[in-house]
Order: C-alpha cells, then sequence, then structure tokens
C-alpha cells in the first residue's frame, strides 16, 4: 500500500513538473515572438529555438507574417528573456527594404585583418537569384564589394530610378571593368530606345556613376 501510495505521489509530482515545464516553455515563446514582432514591425507565425552549446543561450529563426524570416539570438535565464537580432537578419531585411526586393539569404563572415573592426564580408541573394558580394557592420551598415556583378546590379537599379519615363525600361545593360581595377564604364538602353553611357568608380566605402557628357 505504501508503494502505491508513494507511486501515484511521484505520478502526481511528474505530471505537475511537466505542466510547470509546459507552461515555462508557452510563455518563453510569447515573450521571444513579442520581442521579435517589436523588432521586425510584423507578427511572428513561425518560431524555431534551438538550443547553442553556452548553457541558456538559443538561436531563434522565425518567419513573420509580411513574409521576411528574422533571427536572433536568445538568453533564458528563469524567467527572463533577452534577444539580440543576428547582423545577418539586419542585413536581410535592410537590403530587401533598400532595394526594393525580397532579399532570402545573407551569408556573412569575419575579415582577416581588416582595417574597419568588426566588419564582415559575404554574400547577399535575392528572390530573384540575383547575388551581391558585400562588406556589412553592425554599426555603419552595408557596402558593395569591388565585383563586376554587384555593382552592375546595384547600377542598373540606380539607372532605372532616373528615367524621365516611368513606364520605361532598361533593355539592354553592361558594364565592364577597365584598365583601372576600381573603374568600370557602361551603358544602356530602354524599350524605348534611349541610350546612355556612364562610369562607375569604386571605393572603399562604397560606389558612384557618372552619366557621361556625350548622349545618344
Amino acid at each position: 500500500m505504501k508503494n502505491l501510495i508513494l507511486l501515484f505521489s511521484m505520478l502526481a509530482f511528474f505530471q505537475l513538473t511537466a505542466c510547470n515545464s509546459e507552461d515555462k516553455q508557452i510563455e518563453i515563446d510569447r515573450q521571444v515572438r513579442k520581442k521579435l514582432s517589436v523588432i521586425g514591425g510584423s507578427v511572428i507565425t513561425e518560431l524555431k529555438l534551438t538550443p547553442e552549446p553556452q548553457e541558456n543561450l538559443y538561436f531563434a529563426d522565425a518567419m513573420m507574417e509580411n513574409g521576411m524570416p528574422i533571427q536572433a539570438m536568445v538568453l533564458i535565464k528563469d524567467d527572463s528573456v533577452a534577444l539580440k537580432e543576428t547582423i545577418n537578419s539586419i542585413m536581410l531585411r535592410r537590403l530587401s527594404k533598400e532595394m526594393q526586393e525580397t532579399c532570402v539569404g545573407v551569408s556573412l563572415k569575419p575579415i582577416e585583418n581588416s582595417r574597419v573592426p568588426n566588419e564582415l564580408q559575404g554574400e547577399a541573394v535575392f528572390k530573384s537569384g540575383e547575388k551581391i558580394q558585400l562588406f556589412a557592420h553592425e554599426e555603419f551598415g552595408w557596402r558593395p564589394a569591388n565585383d563586376s556583378a554587384t555593382l552592375g546590379f546595384l547600377t542598373k537599379k540606380q539607372m532605372q530610378k532616373i528615367l524621365s519615363d516611368a513606364k520605361d525600361t532598361i533593355s539592354l545593360f553592361t558594364l565592364q571593368r577597365t584598365a583601372v581595377d576600381t573603374i568600370y564604364s557602361g551603358k544602356f538602353e530602354t524599350y524605348k530606345g534611349k541610350k546612355k553611357e556612364f562610369s562607375v568608380t569604386w571605393s572603399q566605402t562604397g560606389f558612384r556613376w557618372e552619366i557621361n557628357q556625350a548622349q545618344k
């Protein structure tokens, strides 16, 4: 009889512990979703928390209602939840906004012997399949790498914005590196026949383009 009483007591204890643990997990999930929603400006529809080797540290991989992913490192101690969005996630959302095109992935890694402390370098991929090489910094933002495909993609977007006819779009576009490693020459033609030639200069802080004086 004593053994039966002890068994029932143990079962009741484990059930109570499991219930408390489940309630705590629900509350943690709620807090993480709320904090990520504030950062991302959208409701969190999916959330996955993965434990990190460091105690009480988790990696949050979430999807927002607006279709954008968001990631963060989460510190959970007792009932307290603190989190910090990863720089990959920050850059992904920033690029999507600035390029007005959905960025689906950013991969960054530290730079050895970088002139700028804590600067990272890597690649960003857009929904269209376009990729750009970039440098990123949590405080200073991002800048393009000295890469033909990257500067071509960014320049084409800028050139499209300067067209006086909003209904006209670029049909042909080229950008080639010159004898000077940091200077490129390019030209484009629109569907309505407008033609322009330009040059692009890359620098350590970004890039700029200039329309040539002799235009067709």
